[in-house]
């Protein structure tokens, strides 16, 4: 219970920063954190104990996790000054777009704004 609200006050804090960056980011930030928490709420209904005892699930995931690793050291390319993105198309997984629509970057924003936070 603590580290939920521990968690919940990253996300408050994190929405007031952005409200005062940027509308946009703000209201995308908001529309992620409604369906992350939609996501989580659909998923505590499953009944996971079984698919959690099968050593063919918990032998993909980690699977998946080290052939995630392995992309991302052999193809991944150098986005500021790391090799740490898997990018699919215009989506870099794990990082905001780097194209202006839909979204723009942190930076792009505080320029826009014309302040540090």
């Amino acid at each position: 219970m603590m580290l939920l609200l521990a968690a919940g006050f990253i996300v408050l804090a994190g929405l007031v920063t952005l409200s005062g960056i940027s509308t946009h980011l703000f209201v995308m930030q908001l529309a992620w954190t409604g369906i992350g928490l939609a996501v989580i709420a659909v998923l505590r209904l499953w009944d996971w104990s079984g698919i959690l005892r099968s050593r063919w699930f918990l032998w993909g995931v980690y699977g998946l996790s080290v052939g995630l690793l392995v992309v991302t050291y052999l193809s991944a390319p150098v986005i500021r000054n790391t090799r740490s993105w898997i990018v699919i198309g215009p989506v870099e997984v794990s990082r905001w777009s780097s194209q202006r629509s839909p979204s723009y970057s942190y930076s792009q924003a505080i320029s826009a704004a014309g302040t540090w936070p």
